[in-house]
C-alpha cells in the first residue's frame, strides 16, 4: 500500500516538473520593475519620463489586443532621440508586429532628427532592438551595453 501511495506521488511530482518545463519560456518580466531599474542604471544624456497611456498613442500606434503590458519612457522635450519602450505581446505573432512597430519608430526617429539633431543618429544607426518570446524591448541611449545586458537579464 506504501509503495502504490509512494508511486502515486512520485508520477504526480513527475507530471508537475514536466509540465513545469514546458512553461519554463513564458518568463514574466515586471516591466515597471525592468523601467525603473533602466531608468536607474543606464546613462542618458536628457531626462526621459514615462510617458502616460494617451502619450504613448501618439508614439506608438498599436492594436490592444496585440500588447498585455506596455512601458514607454521618452523625452518629453524632444531634444533627443533616446527612448526606452517594453513591451509583453499577447502572442509570438503579436510580437512580431511589435516589434515591426519599434523598427518603424526607429524610422520615424531617424527621420525627424537626420537635419534637427544629427549628433542624435549615432543612437538611431545603432538601436538596442530585442524580440524573446513575447517579449520586445527598445532602448535608445548612448550606454548600449548597460542596456542590452539589462534586458538579457530580465529575460533569463
Amino acid at each position: 500500500m506504501l509503495k502504490k501511495v509512494l508511486g502515486i506521488l512520485l508520477a504526480g511530482c513527475m507530471l508537475l516538473a514536466v509540465a513545469g518545463c514546458g512553461s519554463s519560456g513564458d518568463k514574466n518580466v515586471d516591466l515597471d520593475a525592468l523601467g525603473a531599474t533602466i531608468m536607474e542604471k543606464v546613462t542618458f544624456t536628457s531626462q526621459l519620463t514615462k510617458l502616460t497611456d494617451s502619450v504613448v498613442g501618439s508614439f506608438y500606434v498599436f492594436d490592444s489586443a496585440d500588447v498585455d503590458d506596455y512601458v514607454v519612457y521618452a523625452n518629453g522635450t524632444g531634444a533627443t532621440a533616446e527612448e526606452v519602450a517594453l513591451f509583453k505581446a499577447s502572442s509570438s505573432e503579436a510580437a512580431d508586429r511589435i516589434y515591426k512597430l519599434a523598427q518603424s519608430r526607429i524610422e520615424d526617429l531617424k527621420f525627424q532628427f537626420e537635419n534637427y539633431v544629427p549628433a542624435e543618429m549615432t543612437k538611431l544607426n545603432d538601436p538596442v532592438l530585442v524580440k524573446q518570446g513575447n517579449y520586445v524591448f527598445l532602448g535608445l541611449s548612448n550606454d548600449n551595453e548597460q542596456m542590452k545586458k539589462l534586458f538579457n537579464d530580465a529575460l533569463k
